[in-house]
């Protein structure tokens, strides 16, 4: 599997309105960011919709149909 960057907006988090995730793909990316504000309890559990997920690098040494950086870690 290939990892990539997502950025990963929330609404309703004037505070924290995107988080950057390493992950296998944008469902992973976004659980884990919201796994991360459920167990910091961080505003109410309604106010933690999803906003959008955009993959910004990938792991592929040539990325098909996409101009997208390299990430390297």
């Amino acid at each position: 599997m290939i990892k990539g960057l997502y950025l990963v907006e929330v609404s309703g988090f004037p505070l924290i309105p995107h988080a950057y995730v390493v992950a296998y793909g944008p469902t992973e990316a976004y659980d884990l960011v919201k796994r991360d504000l459920d167990a910091r309890d961080i505003r109410f559990k309604d106010d933690r919709q999803l906003s959008s997920v955009t993959l910004v690098a990938t792991d592929e040494i040539y990325p098909t149909g996409r101009d997208l950086p390299r990430l390297y870690f």
